[in-house]
């Protein structure tokens, strides 16, 4: 697929390629070590240019919401991000595009994708990983410099809610965001999704998470939501 150009999409920091099928996209100013193919593309009809690279809402939860059209989303230009679960580090780096001059904070505890997670970091300056089990937030205060804006986490675990609060509670500043995804077959397989998405709600309310949103990702992922909404808490 090629691209003659891009657009800004309705939300801050994230774009769309245009060509034969239009494509969501994030604008990078890390040049090397990429995962994926980066293009040199005017933006609109200016003479302004920037390297872009080609999201897949069908790979990545995040795109898929973003496809979708989500409306709350605290990832943005600046922002300083805790991202749980980041895996093999290949969503990261689009997170780590759109913060741009801020920064993001990289949880991951599988021992291959931590190793291709700190590939990933050496070609992107704004990356900080931290191989840790996410349950355990204490292990890693030293590691995250103040309160952070916004928590990502998709770590795709029955106490997923749990380990979201427990991070909040150390890191998030009051008001900040927060998006988890929420597979509901790893909650429970048997269960009607609606019901299981809705009960990941009310467990996120009790951990003073206030949710705004929840979007399904169907087509591009089936049985999967994700849930964005804000720290409703005051610290002390």
């Amino acid at each position: 697929m090629e691209y003659t150009s891009a657009t800004n999409h309705r939300l801050d920091g994230f774009f769309v390629l245009h060509g034969n099928e239009d494509c969501l996209a994030t604008k990078t100013k890390f040049s090397n070590g990429l995962p994926g193919r980066c293009f040199h593309l005017p933006v609109g009809n200016s003479d302004d240019f920037g390297d872009f690279r080609p999201w897949n809402p069908y790979t990545s939860k995040l795109a898929a919401a973003i496809v979708g059209g989500i409306d709350a989303m605290p990832i943005s230009h600046g922002a300083s991000v805790l991202y749980i679960g980041a895996g093999n580090g290949v969503n990261l780096s689009h997170v780590s595009d759109i913060v741009s001059t801020g920064q993001v904070f990289a949880v991951e505890y599988g021992g291959e994708d931590y190793r291709q997670l700190e590939e990933v970091a050496n070609t992107h300056s704004n990356i900080v990983p931290i191989h840790a089990n996410a349950r355990f937030p204490l292990q890693y205060q030293s590691i995250i410099s103040g309160p952070v804006d916004c928590i990502y986490c998709d770590v795709l675990q029955p106490d997923q809610c749990q380990i979201l609060i427990a991070n909040a509670q150390q890191f998030l500043k009051p008001g900040g965001g927060f998006l988890m995804v929420v597979d509901a077959d790893t909650v429970n397989s048997e269960e009607t999704e609606q019901k299981i998405f809705m009960g990941e709600v009310e467990k996120l309310r009790s951990g003073n998470l206030k949710p705004k949103e929840m979007l399904t990702l169907e087509p591009f992922a089936r049985r999967f939501a994700v849930i964005s909404g804000i720290y409703d808490v005051k610290r002390k």
